[in-house]
């Protein structure tokens, strides 16, 4: 889609950034020219970031954020966000744990989803999910 097919179909819900965000995935100029705010789960407000690929002006990308995560509890939202997308999507693909980052992967047919769970030495913390349809197809520019 591009961002004019996204903002007829998303309406008021997606808001414009100006300027846009720049986003550099695997050596590729991305950036993130809307949001959509206001997302409840698990009691937890998020935002959605849009991510278009430079080059061809399509959405390749969306990155869902915390807006504040209370850190007493997130241990317990990545552990429900994780158990409903392994219910989703089945046993993810790949798991890494460090003492800063939680990061657990699912890619299926070629679509990768990851959620990170993040501290920072300050203490605070942040949940994302990245989700990228199709990276294969867009990769051999189809």
């Amino acid at each position: 889609m591009t961002p004019e097919q996204v903002f007829a179909v998303l309406d008021s819900h997606a808001v414009r950034l100006d300027p846009p965000r720049d986003y550099t995935v695997r050596g590729e100029a991305w950036y993130a020219l809307a949001e959509v705010r206001g997302l409840r789960i698990e009691g937890e407000d998020y935002y959605a970031r849009l991510i278009f690929d430079s080059a061809r002006e399509h959405l390749v990308a969306v990155d869902v954020k915390t807006v504040r995560l209370d850190p007493s509890n997130s241990t317990h939202m990545y552990q429900a966000l994780r158990q409903a997308l392994t219910d989703k999507y089945g046993q993810p693909s790949l798991e890494n744990e460090q003492d800063w980052l939680s990061k657990t992967t699912w890619m299926l047919d070629g679509t990768i989803i990851e959620l990170q769970h993040v501290t920072f030495r300050s203490g605070g913390r942040v949940l994302n999910v990245w989700y990228e349809p199709r990276v294969a197809e867009r990769n051999n520019g189809l």
